[in-house]
Protein backbone atom coordinates (compact mmCIF):
# COMPACT_ATOMS: atom_id res chain seq x y z
CA UNK A 1 0.00 0.00 0.00
CA UNK A 2 2.87 2.26 0.74
CA UNK A 3 4.33 1.71 -3.03
CA UNK A 4 0.72 2.12 -4.22
CA UNK A 5 0.53 5.43 -2.33
CA UNK A 6 4.23 6.64 -3.67
CA UNK A 7 3.35 5.95 -7.16
CA UNK A 8 -0.05 7.95 -6.57
CA UNK A 9 -2.35 4.84 -7.60
CA UNK A 10 -5.94 5.66 -7.16
CA UNK A 11 -7.55 2.75 -8.93
CA UNK A 12 -9.94 0.27 -7.08
CA UNK A 13 -8.17 -2.24 -5.18
CA UNK A 14 -9.96 -5.41 -5.18
CA UNK A 15 -8.34 -8.15 -2.99
CA UNK A 16 -9.20 -12.11 -2.59
CA UNK A 17 -9.96 -12.77 0.76
CA UNK A 18 -7.78 -14.25 3.07
CA UNK A 19 -4.87 -11.42 4.12
CA UNK A 20 -6.99 -8.59 3.00
CA UNK A 21 -9.43 -9.36 6.42
CA UNK A 22 -7.05 -9.38 8.75
CA UNK A 23 -6.87 -6.99 11.24
CA UNK A 24 -2.66 -7.21 10.62
CA UNK A 25 -3.30 -5.83 7.19
CA UNK A 26 -4.53 -2.63 8.58
CA UNK A 27 -1.65 -2.57 10.71
CA UNK A 28 0.51 -2.82 7.71
CA UNK A 29 -0.67 -0.41 6.09
CA UNK A 30 -2.10 1.92 8.29
CA UNK A 31 -4.77 4.59 6.78
CA UNK A 32 -3.08 3.25 3.63
CA UNK A 33 -6.37 0.53 2.83
CA UNK A 34 -8.83 3.00 3.08
CA UNK A 35 -11.24 1.67 0.79
CA UNK A 36 -9.73 -1.46 -0.09
CA UNK A 37 -12.15 -4.03 -0.71
CA UNK A 38 -12.20 -8.00 -0.77
CA UNK A 39 -14.78 -11.09 -1.01
CA UNK A 40 -15.41 -12.50 2.21
CA UNK A 41 -17.35 -15.64 3.33
CA UNK A 42 -17.81 -13.32 6.45
CA UNK A 43 -17.60 -10.64 8.13
CA UNK A 44 -18.10 -8.89 11.40
CA UNK A 45 -20.67 -6.04 10.43
CA UNK A 46 -23.18 -8.24 8.43
CA UNK A 47 -26.82 -7.58 9.26
CA UNK A 48 -27.88 -10.46 10.86
CA UNK A 49 -29.50 -10.64 14.47
CA UNK A 50 -26.78 -11.80 17.05
CA UNK A 51 -23.69 -10.63 15.26
CA UNK A 52 -22.62 -7.28 16.45
CA UNK A 53 -23.18 -9.11 19.70
CA UNK A 54 -20.39 -11.90 19.03
CA UNK A 55 -18.18 -8.99 17.37
CA UNK A 56 -18.87 -7.28 20.66
CA UNK A 57 -17.72 -10.09 22.48
CA UNK A 58 -14.66 -10.72 20.49
CA UNK A 59 -13.35 -7.56 20.72
CA UNK A 60 -13.60 -7.12 24.64
CA UNK A 61 -11.78 -11.06 24.96
CA UNK A 62 -8.99 -10.34 22.18
CA UNK A 63 -8.54 -6.58 21.57
CA UNK A 64 -9.74 -6.77 18.12
CA UNK A 65 -11.97 -6.83 15.64
CA UNK A 66 -13.63 -10.51 15.09
CA UNK A 67 -12.36 -10.93 11.40
CA UNK A 68 -13.73 -13.99 8.88
CA UNK A 69 -11.95 -16.97 9.84
CA UNK A 70 -12.81 -16.90 13.49
CA UNK A 71 -16.59 -16.02 12.63
CA UNK A 72 -16.82 -18.90 10.90
CA UNK A 73 -15.18 -20.89 13.19
CA UNK A 74 -18.03 -19.17 16.05
CA UNK A 75 -20.82 -20.52 13.62
CA UNK A 76 -19.31 -24.36 12.90
CA UNK A 77 -18.64 -24.68 16.92
CA UNK A 78 -22.36 -24.78 17.17
CA UNK A 79 -23.00 -26.95 14.45
CA UNK A 80 -20.70 -29.40 15.83
CA UNK A 81 -22.50 -28.75 19.12
CA UNK A 82 -26.44 -29.21 17.61
CA UNK A 83 -25.07 -32.55 15.82
CA UNK A 84 -23.17 -33.71 18.74
CA UNK A 85 -26.44 -33.58 20.53
CA UNK A 86 -29.02 -34.65 17.82
CA UNK A 87 -26.60 -37.93 17.25
CA UNK A 88 -25.99 -38.68 21.04
CA UNK A 89 -23.10 -40.28 19.98
CA UNK A 90 -19.71 -40.04 18.90
CA UNK A 91 -19.65 -42.20 16.33
CA UNK A 92 -18.41 -40.65 12.92
CA UNK A 93 -21.60 -41.76 10.52
CA UNK A 94 -24.09 -40.72 13.30
CA UNK A 95 -22.75 -37.23 13.44
CA UNK A 96 -22.23 -36.81 10.07
CA UNK A 97 -26.09 -37.74 9.48
CA UNK A 98 -26.82 -35.34 12.11
CA UNK A 99 -25.18 -32.60 10.63
CA UNK A 100 -27.02 -33.25 6.98
CA UNK A 101 -29.84 -33.05 8.89
CA UNK A 102 -29.33 -29.98 10.24
CA UNK A 103 -31.43 -26.68 9.55
CA UNK A 104 -30.44 -23.46 11.46
CA UNK A 105 -32.20 -20.49 11.45
CA UNK A 106 -32.20 -17.00 13.79
CA UNK A 107 -31.89 -16.99 16.69
CA UNK A 108 -29.84 -19.87 16.36
CA UNK A 109 -25.82 -18.54 17.14
CA UNK A 110 -24.96 -20.63 14.35
CA UNK A 111 -27.27 -18.85 11.56
CA UNK A 112 -24.51 -15.86 11.92
CA UNK A 113 -23.24 -16.52 8.10
CA UNK A 114 -24.05 -14.97 4.99
CA UNK A 115 -27.63 -16.30 3.82
CA UNK A 116 -28.87 -16.53 7.94
CA UNK A 117 -29.35 -20.41 7.54
CA UNK A 118 -26.73 -23.32 8.16
CA UNK A 119 -28.59 -26.43 5.98
CA UNK A 120 -26.78 -28.52 4.23
CA UNK A 121 -27.26 -29.99 0.62
CA UNK A 122 -26.23 -33.27 -0.73
CA UNK A 123 -22.66 -32.76 -1.46
CA UNK A 124 -22.41 -31.25 2.40
CA UNK A 125 -22.31 -27.62 1.43
CA UNK A 126 -24.24 -24.95 2.86
CA UNK A 127 -26.57 -25.11 0.27
CA UNK A 128 -28.07 -20.80 1.67
CA UNK A 129 -24.40 -19.28 2.26
CA UNK A 130 -23.11 -16.85 -0.16
CA UNK A 131 -20.18 -14.39 0.07
CA UNK A 132 -20.08 -10.56 1.18
CA UNK A 133 -18.08 -7.74 -0.58
CA UNK A 134 -16.04 -5.86 2.12
CA UNK A 135 -14.19 -2.02 2.29
CA UNK A 136 -12.01 -1.04 4.54
CA UNK A 137 -13.38 2.23 5.53
CA UNK A 138 -12.53 4.36 8.75
CA UNK A 139 -15.39 6.85 10.86
CA UNK A 140 -13.49 5.76 13.91
CA UNK A 141 -11.59 2.67 13.79
CA UNK A 142 -10.34 1.77 10.12
CA UNK A 143 -12.12 -1.68 9.71
CA UNK A 144 -13.34 -4.16 6.66
CA UNK A 145 -16.87 -3.14 6.80
CA UNK A 146 -19.73 -5.25 4.47
CA UNK A 147 -20.42 -3.13 1.44
CA UNK A 148 -22.46 -5.66 -0.70
CA UNK A 149 -24.79 -7.91 -0.77
CA UNK A 150 -26.76 -4.79 -0.13
CA UNK A 151 -29.68 -6.72 2.64
CA UNK A 152 -25.72 -7.48 4.20
CA UNK A 153 -24.49 -4.18 4.56
CA UNK A 154 -24.16 -2.00 7.10
CA UNK A 155 -22.37 0.90 4.58
CA UNK A 156 -22.47 1.99 1.16
CA UNK A 157 -18.74 1.22 -1.00
CA UNK A 158 -16.60 4.43 -1.26
CA UNK A 159 -15.84 5.30 -4.69
CA UNK A 160 -15.06 6.45 -6.76
CA UNK A 161 -11.59 5.97 -4.50
CA UNK A 162 -10.54 9.70 -3.09
CA UNK A 163 -6.94 10.68 -3.74
CA UNK A 164 -4.02 10.22 -1.54
CA UNK A 165 -3.88 13.52 0.19
CA UNK A 166 -7.93 13.26 1.19
CA UNK A 167 -7.62 9.58 2.33
CA UNK A 168 -4.78 10.63 4.81
CA UNK A 169 -6.24 11.01 8.44
CA UNK A 170 -5.28 15.05 9.19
Amino acid sequence: MREMERQRVTSLIVGGGAGYLLPDFYEAGDWRVATVMSVASWNWDINYPGVLKVAEEYKEKYGRFIFEHAGEAYAIQWVIKEALEQAASRDPRKVRDAIASLRLEPPHPAAIMPGGVVEFDEKGWNSHVYPVLIQWQGDGAMMPRTVYPLKEARRKPIYPVPSWSERKPK
